[in-house]
């Protein structure tokens, strides 16, 4: 399914509500795209005119990535993204770089005790806004090893073409739980589920969250020096 309906909720939210007092029109809102794979949501952040930088852990990806945005059939306001290499830890960009940051399918594709870790590096280089997609706990059809139509732990996948990666689950207090400790809170909360019209099965569920940091830990982290 396209990001781009979801998607142009937050980037209002950013060319709006978002900019500092400070900003120039010549100006680019920054974001990052956390996990970008080979590109797909960079470059649409690109045809938004904001710059962004996709990060991911896999060298392939990223030269795939680097090869789309070339190709790419580009618009009057488009600015081509920027990919670099991380190490599945640290995001390698200093604090409140980014104007908000994206994560489009990525961090229900890890441990979740993993994603507790870098929701915190995401939260630390975002000013004000995060946007992220997590797989529903009604998605279990397809996975051959859940017998369930409601799941919000995590499996090892044994379809051929994800074997042996993490799946992980989620409903409302999961993605609570989640983002807990981020100071950002919950302020678009949007669960969309598609299903097969023949027969009503759930085929997949997915979230979609915009998180906006929090004004007392806004405040704190500024007079913190961060």
């Amino acid at each position: 399914m396209s990001a781009q309906p979801v998607f142009t909720n937050i980037t209002q939210h950013a060319q709006g509500a978002a900019l500092p007092e400070n900003y120039q029109k010549e100006q680019s809102l920054k974001a990052l795209d956390f996990g970008c794979g080979i590109g797909r949501q960079s470059i649409l952040v690109g045809e938004f005119g904001i710059k962004a930088y996709g990060i991911d852990i896999s060298q392939n990806a990223l030269s795939m990535a680097e090869l789309q945005a070339q190709s790419h059939r580009k618009s009057k306001h488009f600015i081509r993204p920027q990919f670099c290499l991380y190490d599945g830890q640290h995001i390698p960009f200093s604090d409140n770089f980014f104007d908000f940051s994206i994560s489009y399918g990525v961090l229900d594709s890890l441990p979740f005790a993993l994603a507790l870790n870098l929701v915190q590096e995401i939260a630390r280089v975002s000013k004000e806004y995060i946007f992220v997609s997590l797989i529903g706990a009604e998605s279990t059809h397809g996975f051959s090893n859940l017998n369930t139509s409601y799941f919000t732990d995590e499996i090892q996948v044994q379809e051929a073409h994800e074997k042996g990666t993490i799946q992980s689950f989620f409903d409302r207090a999961k993605i609570e739980r989640l983002f807990a400790s981020t100071g950002f809170s919950i302020i678009w909360l949007h669960k969309r589920i598609s299903t097969n019209e023949l027969d009503s099965t759930i085929e997949e569920s997915r979230y979609y969250v915009v998180l906006k940091r929090d004004k007392a830990h806004k405040k704190a982290r500024t007079q913190g020096g961060a």
